[in-house]
């Protein structure tokens, strides 16, 4: 779950549309693509399965770093 904090808020305040203030969000949170895609490298290779907790999650937040990686333009192949 992604906690906002109330420091966008000042970049949104002169939004005048929704696209407007997701599009000003994403640049402020997601960054460019070098830094977001160093940052999902380090999350896909660092992730650590658990188990005490179910797999399901486990490998759905593993399949949804790999799709953000192809998505910036950086495949991960089985």
């Amino acid at each position: 779950m992604l906690a906002l904090n109330h420091a966008p808020c000042n970049h949104i305040l002169d939004a005048k549309s929704a696209k407007e203030v997701w599009d000003l969000l994403k640049v402020c949170y997601q960054g460019d693509d070098d830094l977001c895609q160093h940052y999902l490298l380090e999350r896909f290779f660092t992730l650590a399965f658990c188990d005490s907790e179910p797999m399901e999650p486990q490998i759905v937040e593993v399949v949804s770093i790999s799709h953000q990686l192809m998505d910036i333009g950086f495949p991960i192949t089985d």
